[in-house]
C-alpha cells in the first residue's frame, strides 16, 4: 500500500485518520503542493485532477478522499468505521457527503482568506484552474474583505452548528460509534483550530458540544494520522494569522 499525501491538506488528513484507525502502515510520499508536487507528468498519471490523496493498493489506484476511506473500510473490515444498520450508514453518509458538497470549497476560501495568503504559491498558483485561480487570487489579494469569505465563513460555521446539534444528544455524529462521519468533519474543525478561530464553537451554546466531540477524537488511536504529521513552523503561521484576523471574523459572523 502507498499513499501519496500531503502533511496539511485537510482531504489527506481523514484519509490518514481513517488509516491509522485501521492500523494500516502504508508507505508514504509526501507532495509539497505549494511547489507543484502534485502536477508532474508522473503524479498526473495517477491522479489527473493534480490533487491530493491517491492511495495505491495491491497496484489500484484510488483516488477522491471519501472514495478512498470507504475503500478501506471495505478492504480492512476487521475494524469497523461505518455503522452496520442501513438507516444509521445513511445518517452516516450524509455527513460523509458534506465536504464534497461545499465545506472543502468554504474551507479553502476561509483558509486562504486568513492564512495560506501570506505563503508563497506561486509554482501551485500556475496549476490551478482559470475558475480556481480567479477565486483564489481574491482571497489571497483581499483577504477576509473578499467578496466570496463571509458568505464561505457563515457557511463553514452553518455546518458546525449543525455538528452542534447532532453532538448534543450523541457522543458521535451518527450515533454511539465513531465512524466515518466523525473522520469526514475532523480535519474541517482542526483547521479552524489550527487558525485561532475556536472560539467560534466554544463561546456558543449550540455549537459547544464540539469541544468535548473533539477532545474525544484527539484521544482516539486515528488521531495520530493528524498529529503525526502536523507541520508545527506552518501551523504556528497559521495561528499567528488567526490571531490577528478574530475580530474581523467575528465582525463578519455578526452579520447576515
Amino acid at each position: 500500500m502507498e499513499l501519496y499525501h500531503n502533511d496539511m491538506s485537510v482531504c489527506a488528513q481523514k484519509v490518514r485518520v481513517t488509516i491509522a484507525e485501521k492500523n494500516l502502515s502504508p508507505i508514504e510520499h509526501h507532495l509539497n503542493l505549494g511547489a507543484g508536487d502534485s502536477h508532474t507528468p508522473a503524479y498526473l498519471q495517477l491522479n489527473p485532477k493534480g490533487v491530493v490523496p491517491t492511495l495505491i493498493d495491491k497496484g489500484r489506484v484510488i483516488v477522491e478522499s471519501t472514495v478512498i476511506c470507504e475503500y478501506l473500510d471495505d478492504a480492512y473490515p476487521e475494524i469497523p468505521l461505518r455503522p452496520s444498520d442501513p438507516f444509521e450508514r445513511a445518517q452516516m453518509r450524509k455527513w460523509t457527503l458534506v465536504p464534497d458538497a461545499g465545506l472543502h470549497l468554504w474551507c479553502s476560501t476561509v483558509s486562504f482568506a486568513i492564512a495560506w495568503r501570506h505563503q508563497d504559491r506561486s509554482e501551485q498558483m500556475k496549476k490551478w484552474t482559470p475558475q480556481v485561480r480567479a477565486e483564489r487570487l481574491e482571497a489571497i489579494n483581499s483577504g477576509l474583505d473578499a467578496p466570496l469569505v463571509k458568505p464561505h465563513l457563515h457557511n463553514y460555521v452553518g455546518v458546525l452548528k449543525k455538528m452542534g446539534e447532532a453532538l448534543r444528544s450523541n457522543t458521535w455524529l451518527t450515533g454511539g460509534s465513531y465512524g466515518l462521519a466523525d473522520i469526514a468533519m475532523l480535519p474541517y474543525v482542526c483547521r479552524l483550530d489550527d487558525m485561532a478561530q475556536n472560539w467560534i464553537w466554544e463561546e456558543s451554546d449550540d455549537m459547544r458540544p464540539i469541544t468535548d466531540w473533539l477532545e474525544r477524537c484527539r484521544s482516539r488511536p486515528g488521531y495520530a494520522g493528524i498529529a503525526r504529521h502536523y507541520n508545527t513552523a506552518v501551523v504556528a503561521n497559521m495561528k499567528q494569522h488567526g490571531e490577528q484576523a478574530i475580530d474581523k471574523v467575528r465582525e463578519l459572523l455578526s452579520t447576515d
